[in-house]
């Protein structure tokens, strides 16, 4: 990835909101936040969450800043529960779209609330939630960057909603939605560059009406939520073998696992990249 990249995409923003930006680089610097995690791509994220307005963007940014310490993302955090809970609700990162961002699928569809809650708590799988999330900025998406060359800063969402009943859409498991869908909007904003909806069913469409009440304007208009009838959609998106079999690409299980618990992607070391002993007899 190229500064030339990066130069590009700041290019198409106008004075007043790089002005804005500045302000608010000025403003973490008095706060001693050095980090070369926070670049200005970074930082524009909570800038356009806010309209670039400065004062909600730099509370908003002091609330990440806090949380994040608080939350000590940056320090190992075991969670042995994470292959059983795949089980329950599997979700993974899987390789890249056709312009090189990473892919994030839930089959919420297949989601068992009440059993998650048998091999771990609400306040841990959060703890978790948060890790996951973080990864996308500080591993997922550099290593995305690095592999296309350009400055990959959004990620191309899936929800397949695939054999999805009224036990889904529980009390439960929309308090658990709000909660997980409070923490992106305020900690990872504008991650999402597009979301995909899938196997919609028509009770879904009732729920939505709720869930679309948690979620931004902005974000809102990002989100496509489609029937049965949406593989030519993702297949416009992305590439048969980048795409699992189940939402009719050609990636199969072999490569994602049962359960989604294979990740696949330029941030994933190839098991089979082994280290190739030397050849003394060359020396």
């Amino acid at each position: 990835m190229s500064d030339k990249s990066i130069n590009q995409i700041l290019s198409t923003y106008s004075p007043e909101q790089l002005s804005v930006l500045t302000k608010l680089r000025n403003h973490i610097t008095q706060q001693g936040a050095v980090d070369p995690l926070f670049d200005d791509l970074f930082l524009l994220r909570f800038l356009k969450a806010r309209k670039f307005d400065f004062n909600k963007t730099r509370d908003m940014w002091n609330d990440y800043y806090t949380w994040r310490k608080e939350e000590r993302l940056t320090e190992p955090f075991d969670y042995p529960e994470l292959d059983t809970i795949k089980k329950y609700f599997p979700h993974l990162y899987f390789k890249t779209d056709k312009q090189g961002r990473p892919i994030y699928i839930e089959r919420i569809g297949q989601l068992k609330h009440k059993d998650i809650w048998t091999v771990t708590s609400k306040e841990r799988f959060l703890k978790y939630y948060a890790r996951h999330s973080e990864r996308m900025v500080t591993e997922i998406m550099p290593a995305c960057s690095e592999a296309s060359g350009t400055k990959i800063h959004q990620a191309f969402y899936i929800i397949d909603l695939q054999g999805m009943s009224l036990k889904t859409a529980s009390s439960g498991v929309m308090d658990l939605a709000k909660s997980l869908m409070g923490m992106c909007q305020k900690y990872f904003p504008e991650l999402m560059g597009e979301l995909y909806v899938v196997n919609a069913p028509m009770l879904f469409y009732g729920i939505w009406n709720i869930v679309k009440l948690w979620i931004d304007e902005r974000t809102k208009q990002k989100i496509h939520i489609l029937g049965s009838n949406y593989q030519k959609k993702l297949l416009e998106k992305i590439d048969a073998h980048n795409l699992p079999d189940f939402l009719g690409g050609k990636a199969t299980k072999a490569e994602y696992g049962e359960y989604l618990h294979q990740e696949q992607g330029p941030w994933v070391k190839r098991s089979t990249e082994k280290e190739i002993p030397l050849d003394k007899d060359s020396l």
